[in-house]
């Protein structure tokens, strides 16, 4: 097959690709008045600004019903699309990411990062911190800070969550956060769904759904060969995040990492690495809840509204139970405080 064909791209001479069947974005749900509940959409949404100079935002979610003195768990989100496609601002991840924080209930912070070719990796990764450090200044209440922020947010139950490329940046925007002051706020969790890895020696599931309907081999190849850096094959430590594992201290960084959720579904060609991944965690030291479910393709709940509803279930348990486990943390250093 043709990837370029099937991912409808074409390579331009710059390096960069033009993008032949783009998909539809939608504005954000301004806040307003409705006549009736009935008519209330799920969750208002807004677009910030956070680097003009790279042109990234975030498009942030909070649900239309909030009880009074009521402050929501914060997840700072990825989207996926091999980090060549999509937005924050794409239908699917905008419908996603509404339906979400309506359900858990939660503050959404969907980030829309720099896309490959044209900005190759480590970029997306840059934009991950630079989104924490703008919550963090939210926190700060810096200039006031972000409205919905500062009124609903809780700060200090953060997670990181992110869905095929965006479960990438996810891990590693979290070995990436142990580096920087991020307080007052608090991410105690990563939420990985479908992660989106690779390596050259081919695995079992890979070389099982070698046509896959979504992410057929040949086109997950070409995808990764525009994002990392130029030169780079699979093997690399953006892609393959059992590269450096052998080392103590890379084992170390991980064993520092929050409590992770991995999610993933049996028809994914890209099962076996989150499977890989998800036993690295554990031997790593890490508090790991995965559930690989039988069946399901690669981004599955985006097109399935059962596995949607199941997923998100899960992901609302991982974050209960994540914020109760933070909870006599929290009362401890409150005594020893006293």
């Amino acid at each position: 097959m043709d990837p370029y064909k099937f991912l409808k791209i074409s390579p331009n001479p710059d390096g960069s690709i033009t993008r032949l069947a783009p998909t539809p974005v939608v504005p954000p749900t301004a806040e307003r008045q409705y006549s009736s509940d009935q008519d209330k959409p799920l969750s208002f949404s807004k677009d910030v600004p956070l680097n003009p100079n790279h042109n990234t935002f975030v498009r942030i979610f909070k649900p239309a019903v909030i009880p009074p003195n009521t402050k929501l768990p914060l997840i700072i989100y990825f989207h996926g699309g091999g980090f060549v496609f999509f937005s924050a601002a794409s239908i699917m991840f905008h419908d996603s990411c509404s339906t979400m924080a309506a359900a858990l209930p939660a503050l959404i912070v969907s980030v829309d990062y720099r896309l490959a070719p044209e900005h190759r990796l480590p970029a997306a990764y840059e934009d991950a911190v630079e989104a924490m450090q703008w919550v963090r200044k939210q926190a700060l209440d810096v200039d006031g800070g972000e409205r919905w922020l500062r009124e609903f947010a809780d700060f200090e139950n953060c997670f990181l969550m992110g869905s095929s490329s965006g479960g990438n940046i996810t891990y590693q925007a979290g070995l990436r956060m142990l580096d920087i002051d991020l307080s007052p706020i608090k991410i105690v969790g990563l939420i990985i769904n479908q992660s989106y890895f690779g390596g050259v020696k081919r695995t079992d599931s890979e070389v099982r759904y070698v046509d896959d309907k979504i992410v057929p081999l040949p086109s997950n190849d070409l995808m990764w060969s525009l994002a990392l850096p130029v030169g780079a094959d699979r093997d690399h430590e953006f892609s393959n995040p059992l590269l450096n594992i052998g080392s103590p201290q890379h084992q170390e960084k991980i064993r520092q990492l929050p409590r992770c959720f991995v999610n993933g579904y049996g028809a994914d060609p890209l099962l076996d690495r989150q499977k890989e991944f998800a036993k690295m965690l554990e031997s790593c030291g890490v508090h790991v809840v995965s559930i690989f479910v039988e069946d399901g393709h690669h981004a599955v709940e985006l097109f399935e509204p059962q596995k949607a509803q199941a997923f998100v279930k899960n992901v609302g348990d991982f974050i209960r139970s994540t914020v109760e486990a933070q909870a006599p943390s929290k009362a401890s250093s409150a005594k020893a405080a006293i």
